[in-house]
C-alpha cells in the first residue's frame, strides 16, 4: 500500500457508454480522451521510469464503457507492454470493467496480449431478465451478444485470463439469480478462468436516483444461497458480497484472489482490513479530461476533483484534497480506510 514505486492508474478512456442501466449513477457528459491526455499518461509512465520511482504499473480500466474508445485503451496498454517487455517494469498488469458488449474474441485476444488479463462484467439475470435493467442507450436488449462473446473467451482454451461475473441483485433480477447461476454452472463449470461475485446495487446518486430501490438484505440472501449451490455443485469459484460485514467493507476479510503470474493462474489467498483504492496514495484516476480523482463513484463531489494532468505527464495535484483521501493511513480507522468518502 505505501509502495513508492508502484503505480496504480485508474483510465477512463471515455466517459460515453453504449448502455443505460437503469441504476447507473454515471452522467455520460464526457467523451473519448484528447490526444494531449493519451499522451500525459504515457509520458507519466516514461517519466516514472525515467526517475527510478516505477517497479510495478497497475492500469485499471474504466469509464462510462472503456471498450467505446478501444483503441485508446490498446494504445496505452500496447505502450506499457512494451516497457515492461524491455525490462525496464518489474511488474505489470492491467484490468477491465466492461459490459462485455464490445468484448469479441479478436478484442480479447490483443487485450491478454498486451497483459490486460482480468475482466468484471456484469450480469443481472439470463435473457431477457438481464435486458430489463442493462440495455443499451436504444432501448434494446444486451445480452445475448454478451453471453455469445463470454462463450466465445470460454472456448478459447488457451487464453490466460480471469473474468469475474458480477451478479447485480436488484429488486427486478434477484429472484432470478437461480436461474441465473444454474445456466452459469452449465457454460463455464470447470474452468477456473471464470468467478462469480454477487452484490447488491445501492443508491449511487445520478440521474436514477429516484427510482433504485435496494433489495432486503434476507430476501437477497436466500435467493443467493439457492444460487451459489449450482455454482458449488459445478465447481465455480464464487464470493457472495450480499451481506452487511462485506458490504460495509470494513472488516477483516480472507478472500483468495488469482492473479495472471506468467503463463499460469496463481491463487493468493490474502487476509487482511480491506483498503479501498482511494484510500491508496500511489492509485489515482484519470478521467478522460484529464481531470484526476481519487474515486470513481464520487465524480460530483468537488472534494474529488485533486488535479489535473498535463500533455508531458506532469500531474499537478492539490495536496489537501489528497490528504483528505489517504486520511486513514493516518488514524488507522478501518472504516474510512474501507471507504474515504464517507466520513
Amino acid at each position: 500500500m505505501l509502495n513508492k514505486n508502484k503505480l496504480n492508474l485508474i483510465l477512463l478512456p471515455t466517459e460515453k457508454c453504449n448502455f443505460r442501466c437503469t441504476y447507473c449513477y454515471e452522467d455520460f457528459v464526457l467523451g473519448r480522451m484528447s490526444r494531449p491526455i493519451v499522451d500525459g499518461v504515457k509520458n507519466l509512465i516514461r517519466r516514472r521510469i525515467e526517475s527510478s520511482t516505477l517497479n510495478e504499473l497497475a492500469l485499471d480500466w474504466f469509464g462510462g464503457e472503456p471498450l467505446v474508445a478501444k483503441q485508446v485503451v490498446f494504445e496505452i496498454s500496447e505502450y506499457a507492454n512494451e516497457l515492461f517487455n524491455q525490462g525496464k517494469i518489474e511488474s505489470y498488469s492491467g484490468s477491465l470493467t466492461t459490459n462485455a458488449f464490445f468484448l469479441d474474441l479478436d478484442t480479447l485476444k490483443t487485450l491478454v496480449s498486451l497483459r490486460q488479463r482480468n475482466y468484471q462484467i456484469s450480469l443481472d439475470g439470463y435473457g431477457s431478465d438481464h435486458d430489463k435493467t442493462r440495455k443499451q442507450a436504444d432501448g434494446s436488449g444486451s445480452f445475448d451478444t454478451i453471453w455469445k462473446n463470454l462463450k466465445a473467451a470460454r472456448d478459447w482454451k488457451e487464453g490466460i485470463f480471469e473474468i469475474v461475473l458480477r451478479l447485480h441483485i436488484t429488486e427486478e433480477s434477484y429472484r432470478n439469480m437461480p436461474a441465473l447461476c444454474r445456466e452459469i454452472a452449465l457454460a463455464f463449470g470447470g474452468d477456473s478462468r471464470f468467478m462469480v461475485f454477487f452484490k447488491r446495487i445501492t443508491n449511487l446518486g445520478g440521474p436514477n436516483k429516484a427510482s433504485i430501490k435496494q433489495v432486503g438484505i434476507d430476501s437477497a440472501m436466500d435467493k443467493v444461497a439457492e444460487a451459489c449451490s449450482y455454482l458449488s455443485e459445478a465447481g465455480v469459484h464464487f464470493n457472495n458480497g450480499v451481506n452487511s460485514q462485506y458490504e460495509s467493507q470494513i472488516s477483516v476479510s480472507q478472500i483468495t484472489v488469482r492473479k495472471p503470474t506468467g503463463d499460469s493462474l496463481v491463487d493468493k489467498v490474502v487476509t487482511a482490513p480491506y483498503v479501498c483504492y482511494a484510500s491508496k496514495p500511489n492509485s489515482f484516476v484519470i478521467r478522460s479530461n484529464g481531470r484526476l480523482a481519487k474515486c470513481t463513484v464520487a465524480f460530483s463531489d468537488p472534494k474529488n476533483d485533486v488535479g489535473h494532468i498535463d500533455q508531458d505527464g506532469l500531474l499537478h495535484i492539490e495536496s489537501e484534497k489528497v490528504a483528505y483521501w489517504t486520511r486513514g493511513l493516518l488514524t488507522g480507522d478501518h472504516a474510512t480506510l474501507g471507504c474515504p468518502a464517507e466520513g
